[in-house]
């Protein structure tokens, strides 16, 4: 990272558990780190 090899301790990886909370719909659950994402499918041109 920024030309210096990661720490061993700090490597930039997640892993997340997935589950689909509705057909357009799925959570990501990282358990190592605490974090918790949320993906929904929208429809194009869909503005933040």
């Amino acid at each position: 990272m920024n030309g210096e090899p990661p720490s061993r301790l700090n490597l930039p990886i997640a892993t997340f558990q997935i589950a689909f909370e509705a057909p357009d719909e799925f959570v990501g659950v990282d358990h190592i780190h605490g974090n918790r994402v949320r993906y929904r499918r929208v429809a194009a041109g869909t503005q933040p």
